[in-house]
């Protein structure tokens, strides 16, 4: 993920100050497990833009970069046979910590791999197919 120039950067912040921080993130949807026969993990996009919630300045609203959004051929299950994709979501014990609770999270570059190369598995050709070279 490419950071944006520096002036870029500093107009951002000068509007909102988590711009700043967020812009040009990557993201991955995840549908909550409590919802009726959820996705998991199942897209990811770019971040352009976070905006103010004008009817409650303590929410903000992610753009998503034009062309970015790349829906996975498969979702991607919250646990992956007997293993949560999402490591960093486990404690010290091994269990499922609070933070999986929250609706938008930081996750760590290993888990964020994992999840897209689980996600567009189904897209890449399988090795020992045709030979685009």
């Amino acid at each position: 993920i490419n950071p944006p120039d520096k002036s870029e950067s500093q107009n951002q912040a000068n509007e909102n100050p988590v711009n700043s921080k967020f812009t040009r993130d990557a993201l991955v949807y995840l549908e909550p497990r409590k919802v009726k026969n959820s996705k998991g993990y199942f897209a990811l996009a770019r971040v352009r833009k976070i905006v103010s919630d004008p009817e409650n300045q303590n929410m903000f609203f992610a753009l998503i970069e034009k062309g970015s959004y790349l829906d996975f051929g498969d979702p991607v299950q919250f646990r992956n046979q007997d293993e949560i994709v999402e490591q960093g979501l486990l404690n010290e014990d091994g269990r499922i910590s609070g933070r999986a609770q929250a609706a938008v999270r930081p996750i760590s570059p290993i888990d964020f791999a994992r999840i897209i190369e689980l996600g567009l598995r189904c897209l890449v050709p399988a090795s020992g197919g045709s030979d685009l070279r």
